[in-house]
């Protein structure tokens, strides 16, 4: 018996008639009837009786869709990871990212985006901007993000968002008396930088990605700067992918819905 007899086999086992499975199967009822009528000719014995206008299934019907169910719940399956795949709810997303994105960004979103999609494995590594760029351009990752990457004719950018620069420091600090500051201000004062580098032991200001309160003053965009051009200075986030086609794109989930969800 074929998938499809068995499909047949079990459409009138459940609805109890060949006009039911007829429904059920997209079917019509004769195609139903001698379908039923061909498999018992081939298996040599009955597989319906008729009682009060109702197929009942024999013993012997019973036990072979008993023993076909397993294959049933594998197509099930099986359509459904084809519905998932081509929907973008199931696959593999390699994310690469410089540090900033990956200590800020991409925590939350990626939090949000895998309770939404559990079938969705996504793998996530933090390189230097030239092996982002280079990552996404070769297809060894799917989609990057970087801050203020310098353009690749062969990839495609879109900007994600846009921040302020500010200087956050103690309250009592003479920074805060500022309208604005500049790299010049923060030339002799002691700074909070990245692990591993050569900074002051002493610590009283330090530059964040942040909207401005009251205890922030804003930075200034880069030295030699006028002050009345730099009182706002602002980076931006953004997200890189592939203007070529990667091989195995179709197998890969959408990776808009990150942050479109």
């Amino acid at each position: 018996m074929n998938l499809r007899q068995l499909e047949i086999l079990r459409a009138v086992i459940h609805a109890g008639t060949t006009v039911g499975a007829a429904s059920t199967l997209h079917m019509s009822q004769p195609a139903i009837s001698n379908a039923i009528k061909a498999m018992e000719r081939s298996l040599g014995f009955a597989l319906f009786s008729r009682v009060h206008n109702r197929l009942v299934p024999t013993r012997e019907a019973t036990v072979l869709l008993n023993q076909a169910e397993p294959m049933f719940t594998i197509q099930e399956m099986v359509e459904q990871t084809a519905r998932h795949l081509r929907d973008g709810t199931m696959g593999h997303i390699n994310i690469v990212a410089t540090a900033e994105p990956s200590d800020s960004l991409l925590p939350q979103v990626l939090t949000r985006f895998i309770k939404q999609h559990p079938d969705v494995r996504v793998s996530m590594e933090t390189l230097r901007l030239d092996n982002v760029l280079e990552y996404v351009e070769t297809g060894a990752a799917d989609i990057g993000f970087a801050i203020e990457p310098y353009a690749r004719p062969t990839l495609k950018y879109i900007p994600l968002s846009v921040l302020d620069i500010v200087c956050l420091c103690p309250a009592d600090s003479p920074l805060c008396q500022l309208p604005y500051v500049t790299p010049n201000h923060l030339k002799d004062v002691p700074l909070i930088n990245a692990a591993g580098m050569n900074t002051a032991q002493s610590t009283s200001a330090m530059a964040i990605s942040a909207p401005p309160t009251s205890s922030m003053v804003r930075c200034a965009a880069s030295f030699g700067e006028s002050p009345a051009r730099s009182c706002r200075s602002t980076f931006s986030t953004t997200t890189i992918a592939s203007s070529t086609t990667m091989p195995m794109a179709s197998t890969r989930p959408n990776s808009d819905r990150l942050f479109s969800e």
